[in-house]
């Protein structure tokens, strides 16, 4: 089944497909959504302390500073 994983700001389009939820799925995902981040939201590359939290009921990743 396959599955996209959203940013969690709203308004913002940012998708990523998943087919399965395996450790180097969601690892992949992980590191595009902090590129993604870095890219659109602000992110510092100092910041290594944000963690990226994952709802499954909604499919999507929201960053927690």
């Amino acid at each position: 089944m396959l599955k996209i994983i959203r940013c969690g700001v709203p308004d913002c389009d940012w998708g990523h497909k998943v087919q399965e939820l395996s450790e180097e799925r969601l690892d992949l995902c992980y590191s595009e959504f902090r590129t993604h981040c870095s890219q659109i939201h602000g992110l510092q590359a100092r910041d290594t302390d944000a963690q990226v939290h994952l709802d499954l009921v909604n499919w999507n990743l929201t960053l927690m500073n």
